[in-house]
């Protein structure tokens, strides 16, 4: 039949409307470009009009109906993968999220929350490109990060009080670090200063190397808590302080270096007061930098 003569007195708007909403929704009707037989009458398409509303809301509350059982299934994948990741080298990758969602018996999309947790807790991490996937990583540092970063975000922390913790903290680690501390140590905190003054180390790399200085100190310790604190207070103070670029100069480094020299030496003497002092002055140096006096 033509459409065209057969709408010819129908209510202004309706063929449009059927046209229209046959275009929206082709799955309803095997995808064929023609529209139905019955929508030839008027009484038809008022019916349709009807049940296309009736149809569409019923999609739209499956739609967006919440599983119950999805959280339960995706902290139980989460578990499971976390579970396997245990004794896989760093860096490696993991299987993609179909074979991961095969492998447990979940949907793609409870696997990719679960994965998303999972980086949250910073046991693996999430990279996209050609050569993307999760990767496992030792970041077990983050939770604390987000929480610390989230409260700077919100203005309840400042920098000032990032580096206040900073010296607390770490002047206790080197108290720790002085008893406990090998030779082997300390020549593994000599190579990671070496590299503040190295020309061939990228630039890009020197806050890196600064943080590894502090970082290992507090791995000397054997205390997982305190490395975990020192590596959250390290990356936030990247993460906030947007000036490093500009302070990063040549001399900034050869002064960087000497401070950490120092502090190396009273380690190997196991000198705690002047130790501490050394990186109480350390940590007031990167304050100073960090925090400008107000005008």
């Amino acid at each position: 039949m033509d459409l065209t003569t057969k709408g010819a007195g129908w209510e202004p708007g309706m063929l449009e409307m059927c046209r229209s909403t046959r275009r929206r929704i082709p799955h309803l009707y095997g995808g064929s470009s023609l529209l139905p037989n019955f929508f030839l009458t008027k009484m038809s398409c008022r019916r349709y009009k009807w049940s296309y509303g009736s149809t569409i809301r019923h999609h739209n509350r499956e739609a967006h109906a919440s599983d119950p059982r999805e959280p339960e299934r995706k902290d139980r994948c989460s578990n499971q993968v976390a579970y396997s990741v245990q004794g896989i080298p760093l860096g490696q990758r993991l299987p993609s999220e179909r074979e991961l969602a095969r492998r447990f018996g979940v949907s793609r999309a409870v696997t990719r929350e679960a994965l998303k947790s999972l980086e949250q807790s910073g046991l693996i991490e999430i990279r996209t490109g050609t050569a993307g996937g999760a990767f496992v990583v030792n970041n077990q540092h983050i939770p604390l990060f987000q929480v610390s970063y989230d409260l700077f975000s919100a203005g309840e922390l400042t920098l000032s009080h990032f580096y206040e913790a900073r010296k607390a903290i770490e002047c206790s680690i080197v108290r720790l670090a002085i008893i406990k501390a090998t030779d082997q140590d300390i020549e593994i905190l000599t190579e990671i200063n070496n590299r503040l003054i190295d020309e061939k180390t990228d630039p890009g790399e020197q806050g890196e190397n600064n943080d590894a200085f502090h970082i290992t100190l507090a791995k000397i310790t054997g205390n997982p808590l305190m490395q975990l604190i020192v590596q959250s207070l390290m990356s936030l103070l990247r993460r906030v302080f947007t000036g490093w670029d500009q302070e990063r100069t040549r001399e900034a480094m050869l002064d960087m270096h000497q401070r950490h020299k120092g502090i190396i030496e009273a380690v190997r003497s196991r000198d705690v007061p002047l130790c501490e002092r050394l990186m109480a002055m350390d940590t007031e140096h990167m304050k100073k930098m960090a925090v400008k006096p107000r005008v």
